[in-house]
């Protein structure tokens, strides 16, 4: 009988491993359980989206706020608070931080008239903070227009002549 037990058989009898793997199977199904809990809480933690938002010429949020900040429209920053100074050690804050331009062209719309923050505070375990900056400055964008124009609906140029309309009191649509 000793034989066929010890390191070599896994310590089953017979060799068969029956004992350990029912270990593991358990092991593993006791794993999917915590991972579909933790996807619950996903659910309730985060209401940012699952796929990055973009125009109709596929350009994201972020990259709309550069080329205004290319045409003088606005200046803006991105700061990023270290975890010891979040909530707790598995949050960190997310800043997109508008700010007035001081050059800028004059035959466009300067969007910020004084400082502007929003800010999004980012569960490191759940979201990157890629998905988390192009969600804010889709709020910018979309703040902009004012709640008549829709970024993700239009091309930047004519998003552009949007904002302009918007700035001189003519009818959007």
């Amino acid at each position: 009988g000793r034989g066929k037990r010890g390191k070599r058989a896994g310590g089953q009898i017979n060799g068969t491993g029956a004992v350990g793997e029912k270990k593991r199977k358990h092991k593993r199904h006791r794993l999917l359980d915590e991972q579909v809990a933790l996807k619950k809480k996903v659910r309730r933690i985060s209401n940012l989206p699952k796929e990055l938002p973009v125009n109709i010429d596929g350009q994201t949020p972020s990259a709309l706020l550069a080329q205004l900040q290319d045409l003088g429209s606005l200046t803006f920053d991105w700061e990023i608070l270290p975890l010891d100074q979040s909530i707790d050690g598995d949050h960190e804050t997310i800043r997109l931080v508008l700010g007035k331009s001081a050059s800028g062209n004059p035959s466009f719309v300067r969007l910020v008239s004084s400082a502007k923050v929003y800010e999004h505070e980012r569960n490191i375990h759940y979201s990157t903070r890629k998905v988390v900056k192009h969600h804010l400055a889709g709020c910018a964008l979309k703040e902009f227009g004012k709640g008549k124009v829709d970024w993700a609906k239009l091309s930047f140029k004519d998003y552009k002549n949007q904002l302009e309309k918007i700035r001189v009191g003519a009818k959007v649509g």
